[in-house]
């Protein structure tokens, strides 16, 4: 009976004695890798006006966002992360942090930080807490994860690199003092038929389009239709030949500030990857807007040149 007394005793004195040496704050982490340069994480994580598309819960107000049932205060945002406090408790603190790694790959870290009394009665409660920190932690990591390893929801379309495949164009350029509306714009394309129709040439995809504000007063408008052969050029139309090369593309369904929006998603996704555009970049008409007036149905493929 003394010897069983005895063990018992050392038994607690030894867990007393580890508990005594174990961290204070207590902290719990989880560390993902995520097949994404570190651009997106950096750009989305400065904006606080971007979390809701990310965040894995809702935006009760300016600073505070709520997940899993606690309310989290972002006290301060870093180019790579944040720090927070919980609302409900000012003893729990969080740390989200994100790291480059080799091959545009990035990781992601978030822990939870308990801050908890010295004495190794507190630290043994805030050590049982692990399996419910835990529990917090993975779920918001990898709902975080499915964001950012999700083209389409990171980018709002799917890209994708393929192969240039039509190398002549016939193009057609005009200038104009104010923004060229759909019927200016058709207008080129049908002058532009008529000289592939005269050329006795023939049309091997949708229209191309390009626009673009040159100065405070002037707008530039480019169309341009792939051909079958080279058609000759002239003062108003331009034989523009490519380079049967790499292109990044993707499809915008909606109207022109979708579209708008989506060449800059397109742009931004080649800047996080690197890419030099060699030409630039184009729409492609696949819906006649002057068939369809309902802006919601438009169908534009978006296309940005690079070089590999």
């Amino acid at each position: 009976m003394r010897k069983k007394l005895l063990i018992a005793l050392l038994t607690v004195v030894v867990l007393l004695g580890v508990l005594w040496v174990l961290p204070s704050p207590v902290v719990f982490s989880e560390t993902v890798l995520i097949d994404r340069p570190y651009q997106p994480f950096e750009r989305n994580v400065v904006n606080l006006d971007a979390w809701e598309k990310w965040w894995p819960g809702k935006r009760v107000s300016d600073s505070v966002f709520e997940y899993n049932g606690q309310q989290l205060h972002i006290d301060l945002v870093l180019l790579n992360g944040f720090h927070a406090s919980n609302v409900g408790d000012n003893r729990r603190r969080y740390v989200f942090q994100f790291t480059p790694q080799p091959g545009s790959k990035t990781s992601i870290t978030f822990a939870t930080v308990d801050y908890v009394d010295a004495n190794p009665f507190s630290k043994a409660t805030g050590y049982l807490r692990y399996f419910s920190r835990h529990g917090e932690i993975s779920p918001w990591v990898h709902s975080v994860k499915g964001f950012f390893a999700n083209t389409k929801k990171l980018y709002g379309m799917d890209v994708t690199r393929t192969r240039v495949t039509d190398p002549s164009l016939i193009a057609l350029k005009q200038y104009f003092d104010h923004e060229p509306n759909v019927e200016e714009v058709y207008g080129l394309i049908r002058e532009l038929r008529t000289y592939i129709a005269a050329q006795g040439g023939k049309e091997r995809n949708r229209p191309m389009v390009n626009m673009y504000k040159e100065t405070e007063k002037m707008y530039m408008a480019m169309v341009a239709i792939a051909t079958d052969k080279e058609l000759p050029t002239t003062d108003r139309y331009l034989l523009k030949r490519m380079e049967l090369g790499y292109i990044l593309t993707g499809t915008v369904i909606g109207g022109p500030s979708l579209v708008k929006q989506g060449e800059d998603n397109l742009s931004a996704y080649a800047r996080d990857y690197s890419k030099v555009a060699p030409a630039i970049p184009y729409q492609l008409w696949v819906t006649d807007r002057m068939l369809q007036p309902d802006t919601a149905q438009w169908e534009t493929k978006l296309y940005y040149p690079i070089f590999y």
